[in-house]
């Protein structure tokens, strides 16, 4: 496993092996000519793989809270947007409820007589235009 410094910005890279554990710097993906074989105990080694270990579970965790978090953004955007499409049909309809309402009155206006069930007279009805 790698892993980048944060002060310094390399790449340590390190190798457990049975009884070493071999560290090298690599530097911007170049591996440096100083490498060093260091004795380790095993309960260092063991450290080492436990630490690891907990570095990837950790990682994949983030992974999984990431797709989650996307999926639940992507069904919340599309439910606003069902709410935007149900919104927008409410004003179409509210604008020709309007249109209608003025043609009536325009209608009444003119001396036209409506029928008292008809579209144009509950239009008027409905904005208290009669």
């Amino acid at each position: 496993m790698a892993l980048k410094s944060p002060l310094t910005g390399l790449v340590v890279a390190n190798v457990v092996t049975r009884n070493y554990a071999i560290g090298s710097i690599v530097d911007h993906g170049k591996k440096s000519k100083s490498s060093s074989r260091i004795k380790s105990s095993p309960g260092e080694v063991e450290e080492h793989r436990l630490q690891a270990q907990a570095k990837e579970s950790f990682l994949k965790d983030l992974v999984k809270d990431k797709d989650e978090t996307i999926r639940m953004l992507t069904a919340q955007l599309k439910e606003v947007t069902q709410q935007l499409q149900q919104r927008r049909c409410e004003l179409e309809a509210i604008k020709c409820d309007l249109s209608g309402g003025m043609k009536a009155r325009t209608q009444v206006a003119k001396g036209w007589k409506l029928e008292a069930n008809s579209e144009t007279a509950q239009c008027l009805a409905r904005f208290g235009l009669v």
